[in-house]
């Protein structure tokens, strides 16, 4: 259900804007700020006008937004994730994936507002585009998805138990452990990212423990897949570069583990062309087995 506040109460940050700025969405507000950082709060603002009649009701899907937010539509607190607030003290930082079912049906127009701050992360903003659609098909992708998802990181549990399995029967052959470890860093992945499925059974899990997998997974993959690959090729890969590969990010994950998501973000970006390079080294590796 909605709760009904005063548009006094859901134009509270657009009072204490001057200019309005349009920024885009995806993607984050960091260089429209004074500081040119993703700190501060801000109002996302738009209208939708309704040309026919709705065969049933609307939902919103929205996801992860930077880094706690209101969502209100036609004045109507629809929802909310962390504690969005204008003020550093009474800020509450949390990301989630949440569908909305809003009560609209008779309506030809959704004013849209989303009150949006960010004092802890990096980056702020509407990192990915909400959705809006019948209730029906917003549920029933968002579950495919998921379900998908889900399939997938049963698929690599499955793969990740059996080669562990034969890696306790035969030690010398070490590339059971390697996919292990692999297998662990995808799940990792999967489950903190997009729909959020770890929410369903952890839901009190805080933003920064998120990021963390998410970051973490990224510095161990493709270091991790070189491991596996060279103790099955072993003669087609430098074990030394493997090696460096693997030091690397270790230490990248272990500087993410100590320090502050908002520290250890910019780092993700180069490690996308970092990983790149591996896998490409990879790549030409196998071409010549």
């Amino acid at each position: 259900s909605t709760r009904k506040e005063s548009s006094a109460a859901s134009d509270v940050y657009k009072r204490q804007v001057d200019t309005p700025i349009g920024v885009a969405v995806p993607g984050n507000w960091d260089k429209h700020t004074p500081s040119k950082s993703g700190i501060g709060f801000g109002t996302y603002y738009t209208t939708i006008f309704i040309k026919d009649s709705l065969k049933e009701q609307l939902s919103i899907e929205v996801p992860e937004i930077s880094l706690a937010y209101k969502l209100y539509i036609n004045d109507d607190l629809v929802g909310q994730v962390g504690k969005p607030s204008s003020s550093k003290d009474q800020f509450f930082g949390k990301l989630h994936h949440q569908i909305y079912d809003l009560h609209v049906k008779d309506t030809k127009q959704l004013n849209i507002i989303f009150h949006v701050s960010n004092f802890e992360h990096a980056s702020g903003g509407l990192w990915y585009t909400p959705k809006i659609g019948y209730r029906s098909d917003i549920r029933s992708r968002s579950q495919l998805n998921k379900t998908i998802k889900l399939l997938i990181v049963g698929c690599i549990i499955i793969g990740g138990i059996f080669q562990i399995t034969i890696y306790f029967s035969r030690r010398e052959e070490r590339f059971g452990l390697y996919f292990f470890f692999v297998s662990c860093a995808l799940i990792m992945l999967f489950m903190s990212r997009g729909d959020m499925p770890i929410m369903d059974l952890f839901p009190n899990s805080s933003w920064q423990t998120l990021k963390k997998m998410v970051y973490i997974s990224l510095f161990l993959i493709a270091p991790l897949n070189g491991l596996f690959l060279g103790e099955l090729y072993k003669k087609y890969f430098n074990h030394y570069l493997l090696k460096v590969f693997l030091f690397i990010g270790i230490g990248l994950s272990i500087f993410t583990i100590i320090v502050s998501p908002r520290l250890s973000h910019p780092l993700v970006f180069p490690v996308n062309y970092y990983n790149l390079i591996i896998g490409l080294y990879l790549l030409l590796s196998l071409i010549h087995i």
